[in-house]
């Protein structure tokens, strides 16, 4: 049996932070973000013979020892599949990667032994393994985003999450003034989300303030006034680096002066932070001339849909 399998990456747009489980448990956690055409793809060999027996292939920077532990966990041996996986983009860049490939092989085990779980079921169980079992500390939201794909309001309440979809008509007018790059350099501390493990009083301040742009965003995206939407993104990452030290650096200071100055209403290095992907928002009518002359890689991507997606071959 051959299977194949893709999941989407995701930009966490407002309210990152909000859904560890330190702060949702506790206060209850919001988030916007959006799946992108930025995947994790798998090609899997099902009843493989001894022949294709350790067949694992996986994108450079990736790791051996996280394919390995979700077979186990999800009680399929090595005999029994053999994986090749390849990413769309660069690891430990701040989309969310590991959740989305976490949920892509979940997702095809699930098809492979025809477990019946639903979306949110894959997504919960993707996220219990990468958090307690191989100990990438995180929230939520990316794992979510990875099943469900689109444009989504989530709600986090210690382990309960309730995913609400966007229109698409509503996400028309925000697209297009999206603008992704990425810094030269990614995320070299994987820990940076740990300094959410203890949180003083400080940090639930902040983090209560993110929470509450997201609703803000929402409106505002409703309404189509999409510049207040991006001078809100501004907002919220001056209260993202109040955060969690380490979020921020000085390179991408001088990026987002730089890009200011060409016009954008705010920007935000995505994910955990401190190197990989950054995202702006920018009238539409700017968009080729801060592509042009920011200096640094352009990203080009879309909106992923359809989420988590596995067939049998």
């Amino acid at each position: 049996m051959e299977i194949v399998s893709q999941a989407p990456c995701r930009v966490s747009l407002f309210g990152g932070g909000t859904d560890l489980p330190e702060f949702s448990s506790k206060y209850g956690g919001f988030c916007l973000n959006m799946a992108i055409n930025i995947r994790q793809k798998m090609e899997i060999e099902c009843d493989t013979t001894e022949d294709q027996f350790g067949n694992l292939t996986f994108p450079v920077g990736g790791n051996e020892r996280f394919y390995k532990t979700i077979m186990n966990e999800m009680g399929v041996s090595e005999r029994e599949m053999g994986i090749e996986a390849v990413f769309d983009g660069e690891l430990t860049g701040g989309l969310g990667s590991s959740a989305a490939a976490a949920v892509c092989l979940v997702g095809t085990i699930n098809k492979y032994k025809s477990l019946g779980m639903s979306r949110a079921g894959i997504a919960e169980r993707a996220w219990e393994i990468e958090v307690n079992r191989l100990g990438l500390y995180g929230g939520r939201q990316d794992q979510n985003c990875a099943a469900f794909g689109g444009v989504n309001g989530m709600e986090f309440r210690g382990d309960r999450v309730t995913v609400l979809p966007l229109d698409r008509r509503f996400v028309e007018e925000l697209y297009p003034s999206l603008v992704l790059f990425h810094l030269g350099f990614n995320r070299k501390d994987p820990k940076i989300q740990e300094g959410f493990k203890n949180l003083i009083q400080e940090q639930v301040f902040y983090l209560t303030q993110i929470k509450e742009l997201v609703i803000e965003a929402t409106l505002y995206i409703g309404e189509g006034d999409i510049e207040a939407v991006g001078k809100l993104l501004d907002k919220s990452w001056e209260l993202k680096k109040k955060s969690n030290k380490g979020v921020g650096n000085n390179r991408f200071e001088e990026v987002l002066k730089r890009a200011k100055d060409l016009g954008v209403w705010g920007g935000k290095i995505c994910g955990a932070g401190s190197g990989g992907y950054c995202i702006f928002m920018i009238d539409p009518d700017k968009r080729q001339k801060l592509i042009d002359e920011l200096g640094i890689k352009w990203v080009d991507f879309d909106i992923d849909w359809q989420g988590l997606d596995c067939r049998i071959l």
